[in-house]
């Protein structure tokens, strides 16, 4: 079983709506943790689709709360010439608490985590199909990647080293990225 519930705080401005065609959303959530009585903060990757990643860029900003729900996954890249592996959360379902920006109804809420969910079914039934005990190497690079192609990092602004390393930092856990 791979399930994850993280209840943390939006870390980075979100993108235009507009930019989220066919591409999902990624952001990092501020996840508060305590070592030895001391507050600490972690920064968890987040991979959202659909329409569920539209209404959290219609309806939520930097620093709103969310209760993000979903599975564990690696997405793998190369940089600089070596093979890089991050780990993500892939949300199946959002849950806004408190917001800075416009009300959102929970007809909406749910619609979204519905369409979550049935990506999400889509995308393991695609893995389910084209797994092939013959030749599992070559469909398990295909098939059960997560490793982000070229529009998804650009989609994020990975368009220069800094923002790549902002992404890598950001799961590495520096002190704050964002700051």
């Amino acid at each position: 079983m791979n399930e994850v519930r993280l209840y943390g705080r939006i870390a980075m401005d979100l993108p235009n709506i507009e930019e989220l065609t066919n591409k999902p959303l990624y952001f990092a959530l501020a996840v508060d943790k305590f070592i030895a009585g001391e507050k600490d903060v972690d920064y968890i990757p987040v991979k959202v689709w659909g329409k569920l990643a539209k209404n959290i860029c219609e309806y939520k900003t930097k620093g709103d709360e969310l209760i993000v729900s979903g599975r564990l996954g690696v997405a793998k890249f190369e940089k600089n010439g070596q093979k890089m592996h991050v780990l993500e959360v892939t949300a199946n379902s959002v849950t806004f608490v408190g917001s800075r920006k416009k009300d959102v109804t929970q007809e909406q809420i749910d619609n979204a985590n519905a369409d979550a969910a049935e990506l999400q079914k889509k995308e393991s039934e695609q893995n389910v199909n084209n797994f092939d005990t013959n030749n599992f190497s070559t469909n398990q690079k295909e098939s059960f990647s997560s490793e982000p192609k070229n529009d998804e990092l650009s989609s994020l602004g990975f368009s220069s080293k800094d923002d790549e390393d902002f992404f890598l930092n950001a799961i590495g856990g520096i002190d704050n990225p964002f700051a």
